[in-house]
């Protein structure tokens, strides 16, 4: 804490003396220097006070608020002559540090709280006893009869001692908390929050701070995250400090020294000696002045305390500070004029406490619940309709207990017999519930009512028309494509009876050959599917197998794919379901309700249709009724089952509430309330508020932003479109054929493969044999032949054969020779040389 303090140096030096005002301060605080400044240059101006003297000022910056230090600087202070110190603004001074300083010098106190039973000490401020006679009268004065009061180990609970006694007298009920400081003047955060929290466990709305001012900071800030900062919530402050007014003190102080000076100087004292100043003459002076300052009227007793005090009682109106009345020491009075003295407080101040039950649209928490405290954790009908009670009856709400599970009607009656006001949960006003409980008046109307299987919604999107097929069935039917494709490229590939081999053998073209590789294969099986066909069919057997297998399978994909897509854009979603009337005349679905529901007497006492038709198709299957609700919505959102129930289920957070929708009328009709303890006095004023709310239009609005709105909790529900959608369960036949036959196909591919090695490896056979027996038909004894230099046997006389010489000595045939047709003999010189003649024989 930052403390100030002004020093009043009195210097004399003959005719037209100056007295030297000192002025410790810290720098977060230097603004109150020019005020000391001015406020002397003010005495100085005028010609009543000190006539033929001045003063000045004599600033000393006190770095820190220790308290040794504080001393410290104010014995510097003393042994220069100081004739008066004013402490604009400290911490209590304990009384062995004050006697250390030099004696007799006055103390001017301006802050709160300080210990004026000092000898030297003169307070501004009203003193401890004053203010705790005050408080009494302010707490008599609004008439509240139990509080707590938290103090810190600065002021201590001795500085109360009045308000303490009187309250004794007057029966009140008080508890006394105190909260710890470092010596260094720093709150103890851990411990201030222990005590925090037990003020909030005494559930008491009137709260007296009487702390320093930082103490009174922190514990402010603090009391916000615990929610006791509230409108219900009552505290009176002690120390406070308010700029304006501590301003104030200060320039009285200045004043009130300068008087004191005045009249001495008037006595005829000796200036130059300082006894006067030390002894207690300057320190009388002080005490016996009185004028009308800036705070009112200043005047002190002879204990230096203030006396004949008015002390106006500031209240805080929604952030504006109204004066609610004034408080005078000399007769006591109060004069309150504001609301707090006679306020509506219909709970006798205290909180509201409340149980209640997690059942959406009534109370929910909220997605960041843990960022809040209290009922603003939550949301929903309920906690909204308990806010707006809460400000027009002026009552505070605290919740006891949160229930997740059921909260039952003995339950309820149990926490009201341990002091709850009131259950803020929903309940049905049926009679059964009188014995427990009385209800408030009526809030909302419901009914029974049928869910169904919610029906198929017409196709809508960019996507729309791959709706008919299912996501998995579009997969796979792409996967065959592929295979089906490979299965292609891999015949043409090993199949010699295709067009890569044929075009190797020179039967087709070149570019043929290309038909069925692995791009024009995809290619043709997606001409194919949009029903082009293929260019160029495969030439062999197991290729035509695959594609025909192919033919067979998109026709029978692509039929029932534009009849579910035609039949998805021509029918539109009915519900056969429209009544109880409708439901007992069907045969398709099953319905049922909640075993233990008071609708069963309903139908088991029905002795007309439908109810009685129904009841008796129930009765005979038992397997149609369920345990609870959720049991129910998620049979329903199966299909086949229609479930009966109270219309409120439908703001159940169910994730299968999205797949069904409510049908029909409601009926077996019903009013909800919430429960209020038997003989409670608090019943009437609840009551007859609400109806006011309901005349202004509060619960319509209510139930239109919670019972009518829907709020995004179901997107797009996928029994818009799985219902009559193809998928892999219909059509699994179909690909397990496409499989098989273009198995069949690659195995008629293996045997195209292995009967064509076979002929071929026949016919190598049987030209080989051929060319032999040709040989030895065209080789004869007579065949002559020469032997040239190389060792080349030619044939050099045939049968009608005649060589000619060709110009580049090239002998030809040109008889029709069998053997030598088209062959020639190679010479150097053109002239045929005399050879060996052999006769050839077979070797056979």
């Amino acid at each position: 804490m930052l403390l100030w303090f002004v020093i009043l140096l009195l210097a004399s030096s003959g005719h037209g003396t100056v007295f030297k005002i000192g002025v410790i301060y810290s720098p977060a605080l230097s603004s109150y220097k020019e005020l000391i400044d001015g406020a002397i240059e003010d005495v100085n101006s005028r010609g009543d006070i000190l006539p033929d003297h001045q003063l000045t000022a004599d600033h000393v910056l006190l770095p820190s608020a220790d308290l040794t230090e504080l001393i410290l600087k104010k014995q510097e202070l003393d042994d220069t002559n100081v004739t008066a110190i004013i402490v604009l603004d400290g911490h209590r001074e304990p009384v062995h540090l004050e006697a250390s300083s030099t004696p007799g010098v006055p103390r001017m106190y301006v802050s709160p709280g300080v210990l004026t039973t000092l000898p030297t000490g003169v307070s501004l401020y009203p003193g401890d006893a004053m203010l705790a006679t005050l408080l009494a009268d302010v707490v008599e004065g609004y008439g509240w009869k139990s509080m707590v009061v938290v103090y810190d180990d600065i002021h201590g609970l001795d500085t109360l001692g009045p308000f303490v006694n009187a309250a004794a007298f007057a029966g009140n009920r008080v508890v006394y908390m105190k909260v710890k400081t470092n010596r260094g003047l720093s709150i103890i955060r851990p411990q201030l929050r222990e005590v925090l929290g037990r003020v909030r466990e005494t559930v008491e709305p009137t709260i007296i701070l009487h702390c320093d001012t930082f103490v009174t900071r922190d514990v402010l800030d603090e009391a916000r995250n615990f929610v006791l900062l509230r409108k219900e919530t009552h505290w009176i402050i002690t120390n406070l400090r308010n700029a304006s007014v501590l301003q104030a003190l200060a320039v009285d102080a200045v004043t009130t020294v300068a008087l004191a000076l005045d009249e001495s100087v008037r006595q005829g004292y000796d200036l130059q000696s300082q006894d006067w100043s030390r002894n207690g003459t300057l320190l009388d002076h002080i005490k016996q002045v009185s004028f009308e300052g800036q705070t009112g009227w200043v005047s002190f007793n002879q204990g230096g305390s203030r006396r004949n005090v008015s002390v106006d009682v500031i209240e805080n109106d929604s952030g504006n500070l109204t004066k609610a009345g004034t408080w005078s020491e000399v007769n006591r009075t109060l004069g309150l004029t504001k609301s707090g003295k006679d306020g509506p407080f219909v709970f006798g101040n205290k909180p509201f406490r409340v149980v209640t039950r997690l059942s959406p649209p009534w109370v929910t928490k909220k997605i960041d619940s843990e960022s809040f405290h209290g009922i603003d954790k939550y949301e929903g009908f309920l906690v909204d309709l308990m806010k707006v009670l809460s400000k027009r009856l002026n009552f505070t709400i605290d919740v006891e207990k949160v229930y997740d599970g059921e909260l039952y009607d003995k339950e309820i009656k149990r926490q009201f017999d341990k002091g709850v006001h009131l259950g803020m949960v929903m309940k049905s006003m049926r009679e059964m519930r009188r014995k427990y409980y009385e209800l408030s008046p009526e809030l909302v109307e419901f009914g029974y009512t049928i869910f169904t299987p919610k029906p198929v919604k017409e196709l809508t999107g960019l996507l729309s028309f791959m709706t008919p097929l299912s996501p998995q069935m579009w997969i796979f039917f792409a996967l065959a494509m592929v295979v089906v494709s490979l299965f292609l490229t891999l015949v043409n590939q090993v199949n010699p009876y295709e067009w890569r081999w044929l075009a190797k053998r020179g039967q087709v073209e070149p570019s043929q050959g290309g038909y069925y590789n692995a791009w024009n294969s995809l290619w043709n099986v997606f001409s194919s599917t949009v029903g082009q066909g293929a260019e160029n069919p495969p030439m062999s057997f197991g290729g035509r197998i695959i594609l025909g297998s192919w033919w067979f399978f998109v026709l029978v994909v692509m039929a029932s794919y534009t009849a579910n897509l035609a039949a998805f854009l021509t029918v539109k979603p009915v519900n056969p379901i429209r009544s109880m009337e409708d439901l007992a005349r069907q045969n398709k679905l099953e319905y049922g309700f909640i075993k233990t529901y008071a609708i069963r007497r309903l139908f088991e006492t029905a002795d007309s249709f439908p109810l009685r038709d129904m009841w008796e198709r129930i009765r005979a299957n038992p397997d149609w009724l369920v345990d609870s609700n959720e049991e129910g919505i998620k049979r329903a959102a199966k299909g086949n089952y229609a479930f009966i129930t109270f219309s409120g289920v439908k703001f159940r957070r169910i994730s299968e509430l999205c797949e069904v929708e409510m049908v029909g009328q409601p009926f077996y009709k019903y009013h909800v309330a919430f429960p209020i303890p038997i003989g409670s006095p608090h019943k009437i004023k609840i009551s007859l508020e609400i109806e006011k709310m309901r005349l202004v239009g509060v619960i319509e609005e209510l139930s239109r932003k919670w019972l009518e709105v829907d709020r995004g909790r179901c997107k797009e529900s996928k029994r818009e479109t799985d219902e009559g959608v193809l998928g892999m369960e219909n059509l699994l036949g179909l690909f397990v054929i496409l499989g098989a036959i273009s198995a069949l196909g690659m195995a008629v591919c293996v045997i195209e493969v292995i009967v064509f090695k076979l002929k071929e490896m026949d016919r190598e056979s049987m030209e080989e044999k051929q060319e032999g027996k040709n040989i030895e038909e065209d080789v004869n004894e007579d065949d002559v032949v020469e032997e040239s230099e190389d060792g080349v046997l030619r044939d050099l006389d045939r049968e009608d054969g005649v060589f000619e010489e060709s110009e580049d000595g090239v002998f030809e045939e040109e008889s029709q020779g069998d053997v030598f047709e088209n062959e020639s003999v190679q010479v150097d010189t053109g002239v045929i040389e005399e050879v060996e003649l052999h006769v050839i024989k077979d070797s056979a």
